[in-house]
């Protein structure tokens, strides 16, 4: 009997969430100016910035499956996970626990220090796969991490999403 009643007065005391605004063509602009991303066409940069300005892709759309990601465990040695990376000829690749969750990332770009891939990894951002995928942007560039870990609605990751689409590619074959 309460609920009812309730249910209204909640709905107009609570505010609905906001939707980000999508970047304004200068911020947009000036964010990619930031990213050093090298081989980049005029006419790639040219669509990557009216996606940023539209703010409507969701990052799951630019997934890659984990299932197809080149993943090391955590308590592999280094020395044998860098032997791998540089076999596989990938630049980084997923540092998984036990249960093959992600715990972040082996970038063969940064210096790697420690016995295990656990020791040297890197922490990666993590993005709802739902969410658009200019979010991730920022987190993606400050962390300095390869790539975005996407998670699914229960927590899950689902995939990631690489720094640079087409570098030296984590794909396992």
């Amino acid at each position: 009997l309460i609920g009812p009643i309730t249910c209204p007065v909640a709905r107009r005391m609570v505010p609905r969430p906001v939707a980000a605004d999508p970047l304004a063509p200068e911020e947009a602009e000036a964010l990619l100016r930031g990213e050093d991303v090298a081989g980049l066409a005029p006419s790639d940069r040219v669509l990557v910035r009216h996606v940023l300005e539209l703010g409507k892709l969701r990052a799951g759309a630019l997934r890659i499956p984990l299932a197809r990601v080149l993943r090391i465990p955590a308590a592999e040695p280094l020395g044998l996970a860098r032997r791998r990376l540089e076999r596989e000829g990938a630049v980084y690749a997923a540092v998984v626990d036990a249960r093959g969750e992600v715990m972040g990332a082996l970038d063969l770009t940064l210096p790697l220090r420690g016995a295990c891939a656990a020791d040297a990894m890197i922490r990666v951002p993590v993005l709802p796969e739902v969410a658009p995928a200019a979010n991730g942007l920022g987190p993606l560039r400050d962390s300095g991490a390869p790539f975005l870990l996407l998670v699914d609605e229960y927590g899950q990751g689902s995939g990631i999403v690489p720094r640079v689409c087409g570098a030296s590619s984590p794909i396992a074959t």
